[in-house]
């Protein structure tokens, strides 16, 4: 009978339901294959990263601010003090000082008042974190300036990678004598290569 649908289409003048076709020459709606989105790729190394600059962080915590105990234990309270700029960077990066020598007031009292807030002490780095191997990298005071920078460059391997990051520290000259300042808030750059 003229006019009546084939099995499955609808009547003249009723809605269509179920899967649209767009019309010839357009693609179609969605992904490819028209089932939405296509699953996301697992296994991507976006967790792996977050994990390396996490332990980064933690590391780099433990030594600035945590660089502060580990001095604790030796050294004069009485002692000398550094005239040059560079010796104050190296002994830091070496963490051979004391910090009545090595650091400036400013945080030495921010890091006795976090003592004060915190009665519990860090007991160290765990002992299966991988030792990092520091260097100086470089030392920026102006001549006749009070104050300055210097970067140390610091090297790890870390879930298998080896992991580079560089902290810059403040220097400054206090009561005639060079300190790192700045030690709880470093800037610090973080080279992951291959990532």
């Amino acid at each position: 009978m003229p006019g009546q649908p084939y099995p499955g289409q609808p009547y003249p003048g009723q809605p269509q339901y179920g899967q649209q076709f767009p019309p010839p020459g357009q693609p179609p709606y969605g992904a490819p294959g028209g089932y939405g989105q296509p699953p996301r790729p697992s296994g991507g190394s976006g967790g792996k990263i977050a994990l390396i600059i996490g332990g980064v962080a933690v590391v780099l915590i433990a030594v600035g601010v945590g660089g502060y105990f580990a001095f604790s234990g030796g050294g004069s309270v009485m002692g000398g003090g550094y005239d040059d700029p560079r010796d104050v960077a190296q002994a830091w990066v070496d963490q051979d000082g004391d910090p009545e020598d090595l650091v400036c007031q400013a945080d030495l009292d921010e890091v006795a008042q976090f003592e004060q807030d915190n009665p519990v002490q860090p007991t160290g780095m765990p002992s299966n974190m991988p030792k990092p191997e520091t260097k100086l990298k470089s030392v920026d005071v102006p001549s006749g300036s009070d104050k300055g920078t210097f970067t140390m460059e610091m090297t790890m391997e870390l879930l298998g990678d080896e992991t580079t990051s560089t902290s810059t520290y403040d220097l400054v000259e206090e009561d005639g004598s060079w300190k790192v300042c700045g030690i709880l808030d470093p800037d610090i750059e973080v080279d992951t290569p291959g990532f």
